[in-house]
């Protein structure tokens, strides 16, 4: 019969060994998936980096769409200034004259006045001054806002665009 230490001891030593063993495949297993997930770490910041060069990109184009447009609605903005301020000085040195024919004769302007430099026959009226330039104003400011809205439209039209684009 065998030596009951010896048993022992291979008994012991074949518990350690499995212990041992348990412990390294942990240790291997848990090293495994860290550099899974380090791998995937890297991979995930090369995709964000990319996307985020995207927008970038994006971001540049649409800022330079933008300045662009602006440049257009601001030059329009002023051109409707300068045509303002000649309408109000025409129309306070040679008054401004309105188309007052109406459809119904039985309407007619009191203070209307038949004008020689009429093309199609009609009846035009003088208005005062602060009527003028009142109407001036609001023509004025009616070209401001199409120019703006223009200009918006100009702004999303291209936003749309480049979304389509990538």
């Amino acid at each position: 019969m065998p030596n009951p230490y010896v048993i022992i001891g291979a008994l012991v030593f074949a518990i350690c060994t499995y212990f041992y063993g348990h412990h390294t495949g942990v240790k291997v297993t848990r090293a495994e998936w860290e550099a899974e997930k380090a791998t995937a770490a890297i991979e995930a910041g090369k995709v964000l980096a990319k996307a985020q060069e995207e927008v970038r990109e994006l971001e540049h184009l649409l800022a330079n769409t933008q300045t662009k447009v602006e440049k257009v609605y601001v030059d329009k903005v002023r051109t409707v200034e300068v045509e303002k301020k000649l309408f109000i000085d025409t129309a306070r040195t040679d008054g401004l004259f309105i188309d007052a024919a109406c459809p119904d004769s039985s309407n007619t302007v009191p203070s209307a006045a038949p004008s020689a430099s009429s093309d199609n026959g009609g009846t035009k009226a003088r208005l005062s001054g602060e009527t003028a330039e009142a109407l001036i104003a609001i023509a004025a400011e009616a070209d401001e806002i199409a120019h703006q809205l223009k200009a918006c439209q100009e702004i999303l039209r291209n936003e749309r665009e480049l979304q389509r684009s990538p």
